[in-house]
């Protein structure tokens, strides 16, 4: 059990180490990302770092700190295609959904010597998922998603006037554009430029719906985390 408490934290500390110094070496921007996005961030890394990798631990760690963070569910509005694209599998299967990352990490725990420590610390998890409340207003909003190559989502969120907005999307496998438009229809902000991790801010001139529509521009499928606040 030690071994294992060992290797969680030593994983936690090497994400850890690794996104202050980007934060250091950041120069987009010098407002202060909340504590909240830093976890969702981290979360997101050590998830891609466990499938790619095979790692209980980190699929345990992700698990645990998406399962910490207090969020307003964003909800999808939408699917649609966008183009020609089809319905052709991610190369790499990751999702940032913490029921199906802890039923990755428990099939994994079966091939691992400390099986039964590793699925104690799993069912754990799973209940605090299923304890795990929302605040149905305000904050942070968040959600998980799942685009086929050529299709994209929408989804509507009202924002503070004169207050400046982020928006951030970890994906995993395919190319990712995001668009922000306003309730006339009018393009606001776009980010076509990052692949897997496109991020926008703005600040909003009115007290209104704002769409905000992620694009599989990629040619498969992709699993991807939104974070708006």
């Amino acid at each position: 059990m030690n071994k294992i408490k060992i290797g969680l934290l030593s994983v936690a500390m090497l994400f850890v180490a690794s996104h202050v110094f980007a934060q250091k070496n950041e120069k987009k921007d010098t407002v202060r990302v909340s504590e909240s996005i830093q976890t969702i961030k981290l979360a997101s890394d050590l998830a891609v770092y466990g499938y790619k990798n095979n790692s209980v631990s980190a699929l345990i760690q992700a698990a645990d700190l998406f399962l910490s963070i207090a969020t307003v569910e964003l909800k999808t509005e939408k699917i649609e295609q966008g183009g020609e694209g089809e319905k052709t599998p991610a190369k790499e299967t990751v999702s940032f959904d913490v029921a199906k990352i802890l039923s990755t990490a428990k099939e994994l725990a079966t091939l691992e010597d400390d099986e039964a420590t590793y699925l104690a610390l799993i069912t754990k998890l799973e209940k605090k998922s299923k304890d795990k409340s929302r605040s149905p207003i305000g904050g942070t909003q968040y959600a998980t998603g799942y685009l086929y190559g050529g299709y994209f989502t929408e989804y509507y969120v009202r924002f503070y006037p004169y207050q400046r907005a982020d928006i951030d999307i970890n994906g995993s496998t395919s190319d990712i554009d995001l668009y922000v438009y306003d309730s006339y229809g009018n393009l606001i902000v776009s980010n076509t430029n990052s692949y897997y991790n496109p991020g926008v801010y703005f600040t909003p001139n009115c007290d209104c719906i704002y769409t905000i529509k992620v694009w599989n521009r990629g040619g498969y499928a992709t699993s991807y985390s939104i974070t708006a606040y």
